[in-house]
């Protein structure tokens, strides 16, 4: 009873009331490098109205400078702020390859693939053959589900340039994780079968080593070393691939 009486005239107790926080959005950076190597970090905002903007507005007419300048926010995922620039690149740049590139970039950057698309089409029936235009709409493609006709322009572009770093490590990737992969190895050995195709070569024999096929491995990873006399990439990549798959004896 006394414990009854106590709780009727207890003070009710009110639920705490927590301040409620906003949490800050992160805050995008750009990283900037001297010339003698040190990195200093800055706000994207900062960048484009430090940087960006003033070497648009100097380079307007210079489209050499203006294709490098647009390349360069595109890496540091500023990707709006350049859309005039891009539009200008693409209706005035004498060298189609170089604006048609910049704006299907800047619309697959939106995922707009279809208006990519029919950028990259124009120029494919009207111009002269790009490695660089084949990959991009290779690209596109993919994204929009188009897997067939994108794998053939991979590979129309790699028969133009066996050695397009980006399509083969998307290809290797595909022929890696997808269970059809046979199409992709298919490529890698076609492609690898042209002159001075040391890349390709290097991602068919890291296939190949995966599939414990030693000596197919070897033979591809030798021919590549010597396509590529030896360069660093490829010696680096070749040695990787051995203790990747723990062949140790073979680096």
């Amino acid at each position: 009873m006394f414990k009854k009486i106590k709780n009727l005239f207890a003070k009710e107790e009110k639920p705490v009331q927590r301040e409620q926080y906003d949490v800050p959005a992160p805050v995008e950076t750009v990283t900037l490098i001297s010339p003698n190597g040190l990195k200093n970090e800055i706000t994207k905002d900062e960048w484009v109205e430090k940087f960006l903007k003033p070497s648009l507005e100097k380079n307007w007419n210079n489209f050499e400078n203006l294709y490098k300048i647009i390349l360069d926010a595109f890496h540091n995922n500023v990707i709006n702020e350049v859309k005039e620039a891009c539009f200008r690149l693409y209706n005035n740049d004498p060298i189609r390859e170089r604006g048609t590139n910049i704006l299907g970039v800047f619309y697959g950057q939106n995922k707009m693939y279809d208006s990519a698309v029919k950028v990259y089409e124009k120029y494919i029936e009207t111009e002269k053959e790009s490695p660089l235009i084949y990959s991009n709409y290779a690209l596109m493609l993919d994204e929009m589900g188009e897997k067939d006709r994108a794998n053939n322009y991979y590979k129309e572009s790699l028969k133009l340039d066996p050695n397009i770093s980006n399509v083969l490590s998307i290809l290797l990737e595909k022929a890696q994780v997808e269970k059809e992969n046979k199409k992709y190895v298919e490529i890698f050995e076609e492609i690898s079968e042209l002159p001075n195709s040391w890349r390709a070569k290097l991602y068919l024999g890291s296939i190949k080593l995966k599939e414990r096929n030693v000596p197919k491995a070897n033979a591809l990873f030798t021919r590549a070393l010597e396509e590529s006399g030896q360069n660093d990439e490829a010696v680096s990549f070749v040695s990787g691939a051995y203790v990747k798959e723990e062949y140790y004896d073979e680096v």
